[in-house]
């Protein structure tokens, strides 16, 4: 139920005419389903809808943390070092010890 108190909690601050809050609350409802109705078909406008993701992570699960022991930290390590496109430096680095 706290969605619901929280939304009502919204259109209770839009109230302006104290002597029909009903009005009021009915008012802010329908003009809040219409900005949202709108706001679905504006294609170059920032909107709830269409903005960006705040994170860039490309992960999608949870990330948990595991211990490694030093073998398995070294074969995890090269594998990425040589695998990866991301540290052509580092792997050069590497392989000249």
């Amino acid at each position: 139920m706290y969605p619901v108190e929280r939304c009502l909690g919204r259109y209770k601050h839009t109230v302006r005419n104290k002597a029909a809050p009903e009005g009021s609350i009915a008012e802010g409802y329908i003009m809040d389903e219409l900005l949202t109705f709108c706001s679905r078909y504006l294609v170059n406008a920032p909107t709830v809808h269409n903005k960006p993701p705040r994170h860039q992570d490309e992960s999608k699960g949870a990330s948990k943390r595991i211990k490694l022991d030093m073998i398995t930290f070294a074969q995890a390590h090269r594998y990425i070092l040589f695998n990866s496109d991301d540290f052509p430096q580092f792997r050069t680095m590497h392989m000249s010890r």
